[in-house]
């Protein structure tokens, strides 16, 4: 619900909802959420954009008051694409995902060019990772690489973290660990949580950089809030580190206490089956000592 959360908490409503759905929003608490819903729809089907916009980014997630509806979702803000950035990219990323609507790489293409027309800097990058693996038409990888460049030069977090990926990784660019870790902590520092997790490898490793366990563990704990659940076992790991610096024998119990936390959240939140089964039956085995 990440989208939803930034158009309801955005300053500057005004630029993001016109003035009869932010008026909706300032007194949606004195409303039943099956009025507020009504009323917004009803403002949709008049024409109003920022409510088609509102309402997909509800029925996506679910949420104040829509029930999870991605086909539905992808309707709303088929409305208001012509008019918004945000809608049009939305929308190609219903056809991109087929969720909500048949997959279609070309048209997602399509939709994320014209968002980016409209404004929408996230969309370049979007469009830069389609045309840089050839999915959905012509491979062009230079001009992939331009335009996610483009988007995080301009500071949009997601872009960054794509950017930085390619970097880290060798994918599309030369690797460049350093550049990679600049890029991961701007991105980081905008709460982009995938960015969070790969800052906090790079710091525990020394990749790019000095190593930084401290600040590693505190990254991937910002991560796992942000929905990493994969972060866990790294936390897990590294306060075992901590209570056990010989690999061994536990000589810092409040350490001991935080891997056991992390363990127990591992073992049943990790999302590799594989991974999550591993941290269970370490999670036993401790349990017979």
């Amino acid at each position: 619900m990440f989208a939803l959360l930034l158009l309801l908490q955005a300053q500057d409503t005004g630029s993001i909802f016109s003035p009869a759905v932010k008026a909706l929003l300032d007194t949606r608490e004195t409303l039943a959420p099956e009025e507020f819903v009504r009323r917004i729809e009803t403002l949709a089907l008049q024409g109003d954009a920022s409510a088609s916009e509102l309402a997909g980014e509800a029925s996506n997630f679910g949420g104040i008051g829509w029930p999870r509806d991605p086909e539905k979702a992808c309707g709303w803000f088929e409305r208001a694409a012509p008019q918004r950035g945000d809608s049009a990219h939305n929308l190609a990323l219903c056809f991109e995902n087929g969720q909500g609507r048949p997959q279609d790489l070309a048209k997602a293409r399509t939709l994320y060019a014209s968002a980016a027309r409209l404004g929408w800097v996230q969309a370049k990058c979007a469009l830069g990772t389609l045309l840089a693996s050839g999915r959905g038409g012509p491979k062009d990888t230079p001009r992939g690489v331009a335009l996610c460049r483009e988007a995080a030069e301009a500071g949009n977090a997601n872009a960054q973290t794509d950017y930085a990926g390619w970097l880290l990784t060798g994918a599309n660019l030369p690797q460049d660990m350093v550049a990679a870790r600049r890029w991961l902590t701007d991105a980081a520092a905008q709460g982009q949580h995938n960015a969070e997790f790969l800052l906090g490898q790079m710091l525990w490793n020394g990749d790019g950089g000095p190593a930084d366990p401290d600040a590693a563990v505190a990254w991937w704990k910002k991560a796992y809030a942000g929905g990493r659940t994969d972060a866990a076992a790294l936390i897990s790991r590294a306060a075992f580190r901590r209570a056990a610096p010989d690999g061994k024998t536990v000589t810092d119990r409040e350490a001991a206490a935080e891997m056991m936390h992390w363990l127990r959240i591992a073992a049943a939140e990790e999302p590799d089956p594989k991974r999550r089964k591993e941290m269970a039956d370490i999670l036993a085995d401790i349990g017979k000592n």
